[in-house]
């Protein structure tokens, strides 16, 4: 029995510290603002260009010179995800060129590496893809 508890507490603790170490990397970058330009939403199915901006919420300054991967993905299982990288089109202004293979409702996954090499992801809905 006193093996078994010490197994317990030790992957307890594994577990905490693995928790902890990720919040922290969340605080680090939650002074990130991701805006998806909403007058080009919903869009329609086929090629779509997604245009958003990166800002530093505590400064109010464009996040330049991210690297950024844009997957779409449709609510249901079972469709193969679109992928694009984002171009930087001014200071803080991003687009990629995205194709949405059928109407429905989407989300965009937004992975980004920032120039100091802290990585985050933002997760955007985009409901009522049409034809």
């Amino acid at each position: 029995m006193g093996g078994t508890f010490r197994w317990v507490m030790v992957c307890i603790c594994v577990m905490s510290l693995l928790v902890t170490g990720c919040s922290r990397e969340e605080e680090a970058t939650a002074h990130i603002k991701l805006t998806l330009q909403e007058e080009l939403m919903p869009p329609r199915v086929g090629r779509a260009t997604i245009q958003f901006s990166l800002t530093n919420k505590q400064t109010r300054q464009p996040v330049t010179n991210a690297e950024i991967q844009v997957e779409g993905n449709m609510t249901h299982p079972g469709m193969a995800p679109s992928r694009a990288e984002a171009i930087e089109v001014a200071p803080g202004d991003y687009e990629a060129p995205l194709d949405f293979t059928m109407q429905g409702d989407w989300y965009l996954f937004f992975d980004i590496r920032l120039p100091d090499g802290q990585t985050l992801t933002r997760q955007v809905n985009v409901d009522g893809v049409t034809e």
